[in-house]
């Protein structure tokens, strides 16, 4: 009997930007999904509000490697090139 091939990992896109007063409840909704075989790219643009600790805290609790921070390039490049 062939064996299936695994299914293919949810990727999840963040781009964030002075969002700290609504991202908990955004983060704390992915650790709610019936799925978990997710994972959450993210890059931030320069926020000033404490979205990055949020974010970084976040990946404390959702376990190593589901929760990945994207930092190239560097600098403020806007909503569509985040």
């Amino acid at each position: 009997m062939a064996s299936r091939p695994p299914e293919p990992r949810v990727a999840i896109l963040l781009a964030t930007y002075n969002g700290a007063p609504w991202l908990r409840a955004q983060l704390d909704s992915l650790l709610r999904q019936t799925r978990d075989d997710w994972v959450l790219y993210w890059r931030d643009d320069g926020s000033g509000d404490g979205t990055i600790a949020i974010l970084q805290e976040f990946g404390e609790r959702a376990g190593q490697g589901r929760c990945v921070q994207v930092s190239e390039p560097p600098g403020r490049l806007g909503a569509t090139g985040n």
